[in-house]
């Protein structure tokens, strides 16, 4: 299943992505709730690997902050 889900999402343009509360909320939640080698975890350690964390434009400081916060609250779990 890793597998298929790796080749789907690295297609996708992640650096573009500009993420809800509710998308953040689902990463956190598969961080925290799934086994390392779950298909899960490793797909949300992706999508946050690949996604856009430089403060150009289209990125507010806001949202990276707000992401931050979670990565940190999910890493200290």
């Amino acid at each position: 299943m890793w597998q298929v889900s790796h080749f789907l999402f690295r297609g996708l343009p992640l650096h573009q992505w500009q993420p809800t509360d509710v998308d953040i909320e689902i990463l956190r939640r598969w961080l925290i709730s799934s086994e390392l080698k779950s298909v899960e975890n490793q797909l949300a350690r992706m999508i946050i690997e690949r996604m856009n964390w430089g403060l150009a434009a289209s990125v507010s400081t806001a949202l990276v902050a707000r992401l931050l916060l979670y990565v940190d609250v999910t890493f200290a779990h």
